[in-house]
């Protein structure tokens, strides 16, 4: 369920990683999904202007 979010090291127990992202994917603001073929994301960015936001693409890896 968390798969897109290894971004932080190792060192950080899985359990305070998947808490500290828990409140944030659960807050209605942004939310992850993934699945075995494709994952979606989805934020709330309307206090921002198209011209604000742009999505890279770059062998498969969003930036």
């Amino acid at each position: 369920e968390y798969d897109l979010l290894p971004l932080f090291s190792s060192t950080i127990s899985p359990y305070y990683r998947q808490s500290l992202f828990r409140s944030v994917l659960e807050s209605g603001i942004s939310e992850v999904r993934s699945d075995r073929d494709k994952f979606t994301i989805m934020l709330d960015v309307k206090h921002f202007s198209p011209e604000d936001l742009s999505v890279k693409v770059i062998d498969d890896f969003v930036e």
